[in-house]
């Protein structure tokens, strides 16, 4: 089992060059700090950090009035 060669790496580059700024953009947008993005990279925390992104007040849209 080697390391991984400079294929591999270009891969990954252009993997994470096309998922990062457009999930910066949807946290902007949602009020949230692009810094979540990197709680993607933690599988166990990425599962817990979509339950309170789901569930979480988003700064970003208005309150309800009933």
């Amino acid at each position: 089992m080697g390391g991984l060669s400079w294929v591999h790496w270009a891969i990954i580059i252009l993997i994470l060059a096309a998922f990062v700024p457009p999930a910066v953009k949807i946290l902007h947008r949602m009020g949230f700090s692009g810094w979540w993005v990197l709680i993607g990279v933690i599988s166990p925390l990425n599962i817990i950090a979509l339950w309170v992104l789901a569930y979480a007040k988003w700064p970003a849209l208005p309150e309800k009035s009933n």
